[in-house]
């Protein structure tokens, strides 16, 4: 401890890391993530002995990225391919002076009002998937859980970073918006893999066979979903950069 002011930074528990490690990107800024074996104190009181430990390597990163070009803004979108119901909707833009609104008429999406900037609009548009995901998502849920003969919770849309889905141990569904983007082959993956969880909260041996039962061709899905990111397009990841 030399008593130095830290760095900026955030925690985030995970599920799935194994192991405590430090990120430094030009969009999250620095973020210490933990397993949530360690607790919420736990995790806190880790982050600042990591952060006292690598501080300088932590510092030079900031530094390193103060010399790097400015994040690109991704171009709004022309049209929108929802992969997991075979819908592409093109998207039209109208500059007004009213707030931002959007609404879908026979298949276009209208974006009207102040467009000039990306963010708002790129913002605007992640809600809309998530009121449509909201729409599509649960009674797929119900109709892969009634054939697999698997009991579930409640079912909630979010818009995850980094997971596509998660099982609470009550039983609770959490599902990204995003699989809108993805076949529909490998959303019903991610739902049959979640519901396996309501069985096996753990990726054990006895999970993958039960997940294997549900969901034939297990093995080859779940490479696929290694590379499922490329599906989802640019402006729906974009942030802008944290100050």
């Amino acid at each position: 401890m030399d008593g130095l002011t830290l760095p900026a930074h955030r925690v985030r528990i995970s599920t799935r890391a194994r192991h405590p490690r430090i990120t430094v990107t030009p969009t999250d800024g620095v973020v210490v993530v933990v397993p949530r074996r360690f607790g919420v104190r736990g995790a806190e009181r880790l982050a600042h002995e990591m952060l006292s430990e690598h501080r300088i390597w932590v510092l030079r990163q900031l530094r390193r990225m103060e010399h790097l070009p400015p994040v690109e803004v991704p171009p709004l979108p022309e049209s929108v391919h929802l992969r997991c119901v075979d819908r592409e909707l093109p998207v039209i833009y109208r500059t007004t002076d009213a707030a931002l609104r959007l609404r879908v008429d026979d298949g276009v999406v209208q974006v009207k009002g102040r467009v000039e900037a990306a963010e708002p609009v790129f913002d605007l548009m992640r809600r809309w998937l998530t009121h449509e995901a909201k729409a599509v998502l649960p009674p797929r849920v119900e109709l892969l859980s009634g054939e697999a003969g698997l009991r579930y919770g409640r079912v909630g849309v979010r818009g995850q970073r980094t997971r596509w889905g998660s099982c609470s141990r009550r039983g609770d569904l959490s599902l990204n918006y995003k699989l809108l983007f993805l076949p529909s082959e490998l959303v019903d993956y991610v739902i049959r893999h979640e519901l396996a969880h309501t069985v096996h909260l753990n990726h054990s041996p006895h999970f993958w066979r039960l997940l294997e039962r549900i969901a034939p061709d297990s093995e080859r899905l779940d490479r696929a979903m290694r590379e499922a990111g490329r599906f989802v397009p640019a402006w729906v990841e974009w942030r802008p950069p944290r100050a």
